[in-house]
């Protein structure tokens, strides 16, 4: 699958990717679904496509950037980088786009003979519905095993997306977390994990998995980078797995 990584110049926090993203799926057109992921068949706030999103927000070393998978990638060569302006509005400010910077990469999905591990930056695991079943389960092996029947659903969305017609082999297994956070999303409360992953699915690095993954949530990673980025965390003393 080809994987496209759209870089702008342009500085951008976190907290503004998703007036990033509507900024950039009005300057693509509202006509291109995959923009936004919003149903434009239906009526309605609510109705969006429940799939892998194919076009993700991200941040990348401070500047903003856009994320294409398959006919993502197309998408944004195609229909986005020719209708791209000097100038971008978005949380309440203008900002000159003054360059661009394309990386490719081609990726091979497969079910590996031995699980490897990844790490997962950012990742909201849960529902609301597995949120509560995590927060009841009480002992560390309980919640381990609802964060993995969310992990290895996850996967499965994803290797659908991918082109994989047999899920059932695709499995997620938790190898550790290492830091947890609640975050508010659209007046929702849910808990952001750092964590490292196993699974046999060869994952390609860079992009999201999990809930909001279109906004820059559950950053895929090699193993050895996250263990890097972990050890400058604080450790935590009471991490709820």
């Amino acid at each position: 699958m080809r994987i496209l990584t759209l870089t702008l110049d342009i500085p951008l926090h976190p907290g503004d990717i998703p007036a990033f993203r509507s900024c950039i799926a009005g300057i693509a057109g509202l006509e291109h679904e995959i923009f936004h992921n919003h149903d434009n068949a239906v009526e309605g706030a609510g109705c969006r496509h429940w799939g892998y999103p194919l076009v993700q927000y991200a941040v990348r070393r401070g500047q903003a950037a856009v994320v294409g998978l398959g006919a993502g990638a197309d998408a944004i060569q195609q229909v986005l980088v020719p209708k791209l302006p000097g100038q971008l509005q978005f949380a309440g400010r203008s900002h000159w786009l003054t360059g661009l910077q394309m990386n490719e990469q081609r990726h091979r999905w497969e079910l590996l003979e031995t699980p490897q591990e990844y790490g997962l930056f950012g990742w909201v695991a849960l529902n609301p519905p597995n949120y509560a079943a995590w927060k009841a389960a009480g002992e560390p092996s309980g919640r381990k095993a609802v964060l993995e029947r969310a992990l290895t659903g996850q996967l499965r969305v994803l290797a659908k997306a991918a082109g994989f017609t047999a899920l059932a082999p695709i499995q997620g297994e938790i190898a550790q977390v290492d830091n947890q956070k609640r975050v508010a999303w659209h007046g929702t409360h849910l808990v952001r994990f750092h964590a490292l992953i196993r699974s046999a699915l060869s994952l390609p690095m860079g992009i999201g998995i999990g809930r909001s993954a279109a906004f820059g949530y559950g950053e895929t990673m090699p193993a050895e980078v996250y263990q890097s980025i972990m050890s400058r965390f604080p450790k935590s003393a009471a991490l709820e797995l």
